[in-house]
């Protein structure tokens, strides 16, 4: 029942999106009543959890013999029972479950609040008899002024519905159980994550060296453009730009670079405008262009941007030594790291399911005895 209910709010999330609702608009009922049912089940859960096991202090209602033979019982058993004889908030899982709990009932509360926004919107006098003759909502609710001021500047209050998918992780938990030495996969997971751990910080250093020369190199002078002369210096407007658009050196001679009708002039743009990271004006700009270069997606572009804007030696040097230091070595290192760790760690883990009895057919031997005085293996 709560694998179902998981899968439930799995798909309720999905739908949960204003283009979903402005096509289908009672699909913004149905995901409220399902999200709705499936936050009092896994609440029902969670309080009788607690009741049975305690909050942060195992529930104490067994007697002394109870407690003794419990206590024996998880001895034998290699502690396995007295793991599951912990409170609430002393089981790692719980704090998950919990976390999923107050996304849903979050994600609730944001959907209240939409829809009391969806329904004080001012519809026209046509709206209204359409509403009183259809009596359904019509779909210029979900367009009204009220609706795109609240998506626009509450629209990221929606993170909160982020996690929720991470609900199935309570499906994959239920489906595989395994039972395994505690201990030995506690050292494989902390030798892996050392690992892991090394080879990030190398990469991120050599991110964030490139990053630093990036701004020291080229900062914000990437930005000057070809443009009208009769352009209006203090508001440059698209049809102002070059078709397609040409970046320039002021230090160079502006008619070898731009048509005679044209100047070179700088020209302060944003994120918005660029239409990505691809700049070195600030560290964190830096640090997405490095890694989109890394990618090797686009960096030849931001490569001639730099080469026409200032001195071509710079772009060169930066970006090959970039390519070649982090997008080939450092990047491959790191990937290799990776696959080498989750390789031993399924080798560690085959060798931990491997039945005794396998490991003991591939080490019998075969003795050698004496028939009729003959040596026979």
């Amino acid at each position: 029942m709560f694998r179902t209910a998981a899968m439930i709010s799995l798909a309720s999330v999905s739908m949960n999106t204003p283009d979903t609702f402005r096509q289908v608009p009672v699909l913004m009922y149905i995901t409220f009543i399902l999200d709705l049912m499936v936050a009092l089940l896994f609440t029902v859960e969670m309080i009788s959890k607690m009741y049975i096991e305690g909050l942060f202090v195992p529930a104490s209602s067994q007697n002394l013999n109870q407690l003794i033979r419990t206590q024996i019982a998880a001895k034998s058993s290699g502690g396995i029972d007295q793991k599951r004889n912990r409170a609430y908030f002393q089981k790692s899982w719980n704090y998950f479950d919990a976390f999923m709990l107050l996304c849903i009932w979050a994600s609730l509360a944001l959907q209240c609040v939409e829809f009391y926004v969806t329904f004080h919107c001012s519809v026209n006098s046509n709206d209204k008899e359409n509403i009183l003759y259809n009596n359904n909502i019509n779909k210029d609710y979900f367009t009204c002024s009220n609706n795109e001021n609240f998506r626009r500047n509450y629209g990221f209050l929606s993170v909160i519905r982020c996690p929720r998918p991470l609900i199935l992780i309570r499906v994959f938990r239920a489906v595989l159980r395994l039972q395994l030495p505690q201990a030995r996969v506690k050292a494989i997971f902390q030798r892996s994550t050392h690992q892991v751990y090394n080879v990030t910080v190398f990469l991120l250093f050599f991110m964030s060296l490139y990053g630093f020369l990036g701004v020291q190199f080229f900062g914000d002078e990437l930005n000057y453009h070809c443009v009208l002369k009769t352009a209006n210096e203090t508001y440059i407007t698209k049809r102002d730009l070059a078709i397609p658009d040409s970046y320039c050196n002021p230090a160079k001679n502006p008619d070898a670079q731009c048509p005679s009708n044209m100047k070179c002039i700088r020209i302060a743009s944003s994120i918005q405008d660029d239409g990505g990271y691809a700049g070195f004006e600030s560290f964190y700009i830096s640090i997405f262009t490095v890694y989109q270069a890394a990618s090797q997606e686009g960096w030849v572009f931001i490569m001639y941007r730099a080469m026409d804007c200032l001195a071509s030696w710079k772009g060169v040097i930066y970006f090959m030594s970039m390519i070649f230091l982090v997008a080939w070595l450092v990047k491959n290192v790191f990937i290799a790291v990776l696959i080498e760790t989750f390789a031993e760690i399924r080798v560690q883990f085959q060798q931990m399911w491997t039945p005794r009895h396998t490991a003991d057919a591939d080490s019998s031997k075969c003795f050698p005895s004496f028939n009729a005085g003959n040596f026979t293996a």
